[in-house]
């Protein structure tokens, strides 16, 4: 945690940490760690058997993408992490390689 608080300052206000181990979280899951300078939150969703690429980046669009529409953070963060897992789940179910492929025609 001590290197996510080194990153806050007056404008960075919070950091998000992915695919965070959290001993609390169970073997099926994985957690986000959403870090401020007065708390540290642990988010957790299930795994998804899904061996993808770009994950890190969808996940950061989408994000940015609602907090620039002025969602509030909390609110955005979670609204990120459902969609992304959504992609997930149907890259794992046609065997995709990447979540940047939207239907299943070739």
């Amino acid at each position: 945690m001590s290197a996510a608080r080194a990153l806050l300052n007056d404008v960075t206000r919070w950091v998000l940490v992915t695919s965070a181990p959290d001993q609390q979280t169970a073997p099926q899951d994985i957690s986000l760690l959403w870090v401020t300078a007065d708390e540290v939150k642990a988010i957790s969703h299930r795994k998804i058997d899904a061996n993808v690429k770009g994950t890190g980046d969808m996940f950061t669009a989408l994000l940015v993408s609602r907090l620039l529409a002025g969602e509030p953070a909390e609110n955005a963060v979670y609204q990120a992490i459902d969609e992304v897992c959504a992609a997930l789940t149907e890259a794992a179910r046609y065997g995709w390689g990447e979540i940047g492929r939207l239907s299943t025609s070739a």
